[in-house]
């Protein structure tokens, strides 16, 4: 796919979202009601805590942190993909999407930045600025800022293909909903939307460390934070999982695919 092809597909899908707004308005009211349930949550915790800080963390950084995270997870993350694919192959419609000249990865890519290029435009700004103005959140230098987008960026392409990955192992089965909430389940506790992975004992947090979900949610808000270094290795690990789901989704896609034509599918 070109890169203006792929510029077309974005611009439409932002169009579309702006001309049926519902999803975006209700995530709108949705989500500081998921901020403030953890905010008040760890406010309290704050008031009996003897430390004044929790994981290296104040209290108004903590709530700093949660409303980083969702920004991490409204962002960057890319579940729909799974369901959106899974609702082309039930509806018999992936022949006609193969078929199509335009990459089925890259439309599929394309539509999602749309999403994340939308959602941007409504709610980053503000939730941006209450992270700054109100709990303390750090205005990054332009060295740093410049390394968030990177990470951003990166992340949107891992968990595409992760999700992508994980498509091809529960579309065939009809199980794009378990596979969405296994991905949630997986997210929420090594991606650190439960609680920073700092917390974690440390033979749990060394697996969520390890993990290519940290890369989607936690990293970023640590960097935006000013916890955490952008290093070669940080961004050497976030490629090598990358490459690694690619090759997973590809290989898996082929075979998916191929099971279906041997089937008349």
């Amino acid at each position: 796919m070109s890169f203006r092809g792929a510029l077309g597909i974005i611009r439409l899908q932002v169009a579309t979202r702006f001309a049926y707004p519902f999803e975006f308005w209700a995530r709108l009211v949705t989500t500081p009601m998921y901020v403030a349930v953890f905010a008040f949550l760890w406010l309290t915790v704050y008031q009996h805590s003897p430390s004044a800080t929790i994981g290296g963390l104040t209290a108004g950084q903590m709530v700093a942190y949660y409303i980083l995270v969702e920004i991490s997870v409204q962002l960057i993350t890319m579940q729909e993909v799974i369901w959106q694919m899974g609702k082309e192959v039930r509806k018999g419609r992936i022949d006609v999407e193969l078929i199509k000249p335009i990459s089925y990865w890259g439309g599929h890519l394309a539509h999602r930045l749309g999403d994340k290029v939308a959602f941007g435009a409504i709610m980053v700004v503000p939730f941006f600025a209450v992270a700054i103005l109100v709990f303390g959140a750090p205005v990054p230098d332009a060295l740093t800022l410049g390394a968030y987008a990177v990470v951003v960026l990166l992340g949107m392409l891992l968990s595409f293909f992760m999700c992508a990955a994980l498509a091809a192992l529960v579309v065939p089965l009809g199980h794009e909903f378990g596979g969405m909430t296994l991905l949630w389940i997986l997210e929420g506790l090594l991606g650190g939307i439960i609680m920073p992975l700092q917390l974690y004992p440390g033979w749990f947090q060394s697996i969520a460390m390890a993990s290519p979900f940290q890369y989607t949610i936690y990293t970023p808000a640590m960097i935006w934070l000013g916890r955490m270094p952008v290093t070669a290795q940080l961004l050497m690990g976030m490629l090598a999982w990358t490459a690694v789901s690619f090759v997973i989704a590809w290989t898996a896609w082929r075979l998916v695919l191929r099971k279906m034509t041997v089937q008349g599918g």
